[in-house]
C-alpha cells in the first residue's frame, strides 16, 4: 500500500526544513506497518542525518533485511550500527545491559540464518555475557539459541546443557500466560531433537512426549488455538515417526 500524494507532501512540511528527516521517519514507519518495505527502507535511510533517530532507524533497518530481505550482510551491518549508535549514549553502561544483549543476540540469529556458525556463537555468547539474568525471557531466548547452535555444529553436550538451562528458567515464569507454555513445549521439543541427533532416541522420545503434553495443555486452556497447536503437534509428531525409524520399529 503507498502513502496518498497528499500524506506525503504533509509530512515533509512538518516544521521546519530541519524536521524533515523526522517527516521521512514517519513515512518510514507507516510504511513498514503496511509492508511496503521497499520504500520504508528509501525513507529511514533519508532520515538517518538525525542523530537523535538514528538509533531507531538502524534496529529497523536491521530487521527489516533480516526478516523481510532476507539479506544478511545489510542486516549485520545495520545491527552493528545500533550497537555503535546506542553505544555512544551518554546512558550507555557495559554491565548488564539487556537492550545491548538483544542486538547482539539478533545478529547471532543473522550469522546462524547464513550459515556462519562461528561468528553466531561469539555473538550469542557476547548476548549472555551481558544479559541481566533476572529478565528470564530475554535470558532463556538466548540459552536456547546457544543450544541451537551448537546442536547444530555437534556439540550435543553443550547444546543440551543450555537448552536444559533455558526450559528450567522457563518453568520458573508466568505459566498462566500461553506464550510461556508454548516456548515450554518448544524446549521439550528442542532437547528431544538434540537427542535424536545424538542417536540417543529413548531419551528424544522422552522429552517429544513432554512436548506433545504441553501442546495439549495449551488447548486445554485456550481451545482457540486448537488450529496453531496442531501444526507444532504435527512437527513433533514428525520427530517420534524419525526416532521410532532409529529404533528399527
Amino acid at each position: 500500500m503507498h502513502l496518498s500524494y497528499e500524506l506525503k507532501n504533509l509530512a515533509l512540511k512538518i516544521g521546519s526544513q530541519k524536521n524533515k528527516e523526522k517527516a521521512h521517519y514517519f513515512i518510514a514507519s507507516f510504511y513498514r506497518k503496511k509492508g511496503n518495505y521497499k520504500d520504508a527502507l528509501y525513507n529511514f535511510k533519508k532520515a538517518l542525518t538525525n542523530k537523535s533517530l538514528q538509533l531507531n532507524i538502524y534496529n529497523n533497518l536491521g530487521f527489516i533485511y533480516l526478516e523481510n530481505y532476507v539479506n544478511y550482510d545489510s542486516s549485520i551491518y545495520y545491527y552493528k550500527k545500533a550497537i555503535e549508535s546506542y553505544q555512544n549514549d551518554s546512558s550507555f553502561s557495559k554491565s548488564y545491559n539487556n537492550q545491548l544483549s538483544i542486538f547482539y543476540n539478533v545478529i547471532g540469529k543473522s550469522y546462524l540464518r547464513s550459515s556462519d556458525y562461528k561468528n553466531a556463537i561469539i555473538s550469542q555468547e557476547m548476548a549472555l555475557n551481558i544479559c541481566d539474568t533476572l529478565n528470564k525471557e530475554i535470558y532463556s531466548n538466548i540459552l536456547t539459541e546457544l543450544g541451537h547452535l551448537y546442536s547444530t555444529n555437534q556439540n550435543y553436550k553443550l547444546a543440551s546443557k543450555y537448552l536444559e538451562k533455558s526450559l528450567s528458567i522457563r518453568k520458573k515464569m508466568d505459566t498462566s500466560k500461553m506464550n510461556t507454555l508454548a516456548l515450554i513445549a518448544w524446549n521439550y521439543s528442542d532437547i528431544g531433537y538434540n537427542y535424536l541427533r545424538n542417536n540417543n532416541t529413548k531419551k528424544a522420545l522422552k522429552y517429544f512426549e513432554n512436548a506433545i503434553l504441553k501442546w495439549d495443555n495449551i488447548i486445554q486452556k485456550d481451545n482457540t488455538l486448537i488450529n496453531d497447536v496442531n501444526v507444532e503437534k504435527a512437527k513433533v509428531y514428525v520427530y517420534i515417526g524419525n526416532a521410532f525409524k532409529t529404533l528399527g520399529k
